[in-house]
């Protein structure tokens, strides 16, 4: 979505480099002992990489110098077995250390990443239950599995195998820097005045490659979105024939995203062969200067070029894989942007300091004078008044799009008024502590929502204090004793295994269980079956007996029940009264069923 892009660039701009890193790696701050013992590790293998090349300066200079005369070497040469014992102790002693040092790094490194992975994914996920309606009405889900998904993936490999190869490359330079001063200044100021030429290759790439990286996650973002809407909807694309049509709409997308991450790929392909080509430049001077020093000036030895030499591979090695952890970093810190844009969104609704933990609500509510609307110049609602007695039953009506559904938004504090007051038992619903609140209110959708796992986990979700009696008992009240005997059996994925009208008997099931003292019921019953209807129909009254109710509803036999009928139009109640008052006005209420059939046939029984 646009609106995503922007948020992520709003976020970006507003972010400075060096404390996003810092936070970035504070996740494996977070693991410090683990992090030290790996630092530890690092050490002693930059450390046995270090040391290599003295390891063969001194095989080189005692064997070779006590064999040379002047400029050339004896006639007879010969390496001792005292001398090659101990290069091989040593030698094979190093190369121990350094491979077991290094098959812990990689080992532990590895384990730390999936560490990473779940926190951040624990915390997003966590984040997205608490943040508000307005969040979701902007955000694709497509956009949220890919930060989920792709990003975390990316961004944890960054902090892990990222931080490690990084602190371990500047321990290598600097374990090499050191030697290569105490062995020859001259050469090793050659090698220092190239690093500037290949600091300046990457910070002219970084720009143009983070900008691709950017665009091409924000791509695959909306190529995830328009997947997982198509998997959604694949009903409406068969029944109305327009694969052809959303084909070319991912097609179009995917174009795109090729695009971008082609031309991040051509950018990371320059990026890495530049510097090889410039240190191979500078291993080619330091070929010529130091051969011509050892065996043309004499004033170093053999060994002290050959360890130099040894040592220019692996300070340039190091330096490579800075340039492809940069790289990593450039293309991964996108993820990180829009993975941290997610964690800090605000959350727009939440409990005040002072919430009163209201645990025992009768169920009076009032509107006062609220103005409401999704969009800042579309009001919904205007100056909305109504007040419903404890124990009422309300039913709401009118054509869609009128602001039906959004008194119950508001009512269970999905989103803000404008402006007015909400109040419940005389007390301001912005004063009243969110949790405490929605427990003692039962909600039944129109669409209802199934989470993999069994009926009844899907019945009680996290209330443990239910008792299988209990769910036997609200079953029979609903008419659902054919769900009793399968309480036990997986629901399936979104509810697989399960008619609608039985998804619909567990969202009323789960909502009456908790004994709501208010309870909402949208469009509850449209997605029944009539004989499922009739059972539910026979128990409604039940139902809304005791408790404040209220209902959204189209059919006459749902709403007859309810003490009182509110006709909605254009944000305001239009006629109130009960049924048979209603019919007898001839108004509105009674003008709009007369438009469905079968509504107006019992209107005009009744």
């Amino acid at each position: 979505m646009q609106s995503n892009h922007q948020n992520e660039v709003k976020y970006i701009e507003s972010k400075a480099l060096f404390p996003f890193i810092k936070r970035l790696f504070g996740y494996c701050l977070k693991y410090k002992l683990w992090l030290w013992v790996l630092l530890s590790a690092i050490l002693v293998n930059s450390f046995t990489e270090a040391i290599l090349p003295l390891i063969w300066k001194y095989l080189i200079d005692e064997t070779l110098i006590a064999n040379v005369s002047g400029e050339k070497f004896s006639d007879s040469f010969h390496i001792g077995w005292h001398t090659i014992a101990i290069f091989s102790i040593y030698y094979f002693l190093i190369l121990a250390l350094n491979y077991v040092s290094e098959i812990y790094v990689i080992n532990n490194t590895g384990k730390m990443r999936l560490h990473v992975i779940r926190d951040l994914r624990e915390e997003m996920f966590r984040k997205m239950q608490f943040l508000s309606y307005s969040f979701y009405d902007k955000t694709s889900a497509g956009w949220l599995i890919a930060r989920m998904t792709y990003d975390s993936e990316r961004l944890s490999e960054l902090m892990t195998w990222g931080f490690i190869n990084f602190t371990g490359s500047i321990i290598m330079i600097i374990g090499c820097l050191i030697p290569m001063f105490i062995l020859n200044f001259k050469l090793t100021i050659i090698v220092l005045v190239s690093l500037p030429i290949i600091l300046f290759i990457s910070l002219k790439l970084r720009s143009m490659i983070l900008k691709y990286a950017r665009e091409s996650r924000r791509i695959n973002s909306e190529l995830t979105g328009y997947f997982a809407e198509n998997l959604n909807a694949i009903e409406l694309v068969k029944s109305n024939a327009i694969e052809n049509y959303r084909s070319s709409g991912f097609s179009g997308i995917n174009k795109r995203l090729k695009k971008a991450s082609l031309t991040t790929s051509i950018y990371n392909a320059i990026f890495q062969p530049l510097l090889v080509f410039s240190g191979s430049i500078v291993a080619g001077v330091i070929l010529y200067h130091g051969g011509y020093m050892s065996f043309k000036e004499a004033t170093i030895s053999i060994g002290t070029f050959g360890a130099f030499f040894a040592y220019v591979r692996n300070i340039f090695m190091p330096v490579f894989d800075l340039s492809r952890t940069y790289s990593l970093a450039l293309s991964s810190l996108s993820a990180g942007e829009r993975i941290f844009s997610l964690i800090d969104e605000s959350i727009k609704i939440k409990d005040n300091e002072n919430s009163i933990l209201h645990t025992d609500i009768k169920g009076e509510i009032e509107f006062r004078e609220v103005d409401f609307g999704y969009l800042a110049n579309q009001k919904v609602l205007k100056k909305f008044q109504l007040k419903i007695k404890a124990g009422e039953s309300i039913a709401l009506v009118g054509p869609s799009g009128e602001g039906k559904t959004t008194l119950i938004n508001l009512l269970c504090r999905f989103y803000e008024p404008v402006s007015g007051e909400i109040i419940i038992d005389n007390i301001q619903l912005n004063k009243i502590c969110i949790s405490s609140y929605l427990k003692q209110i039962g909600v039944i959708s129109q669409v209802p929502h199934i989470f993999t796992g069994t009926i009844k986990s899907n019945i009680i979700l996290s209330n443990t204090n239910v008792s299988d009696e209990d769910i036997i008992q609200t079953l029979k009240i609903l008419g659902a004793e054919e769900l009793i005997l399968r309480l036990n059996e997986e629901a399936g994925n979104e509810g697989e295994s399960l008619s609608n009208g039985e998804k619909q008997m567990i969202s009323f099931a789960r909502a009456i269980i908790k004994r709501p003292k208010i309870l909402i019921m949208d469009e509850a019953t449209s997605s029944m079956d009539a004989i499922t209807e009739s059972n539910v129909r026979k128990s409604i009254k039940s139902l809304l007996e005791n408790r404040t109710a209220i209902v959204i509803a189209h059919r006459l036999s749902t709403i007859k029940e309810c003490d009182r009928i509110l006709f909605i139009k254009e944000g305001r109640i239009a006629e109130e009264g009960n049924h048979e008052s209603l019919i007898l006005q001839r108004g509105m209420y009674y003008q709009y069923y007369k438009s469905y059939s079968k509504d107006f046939s019992e209107i005009q029984n009744n």
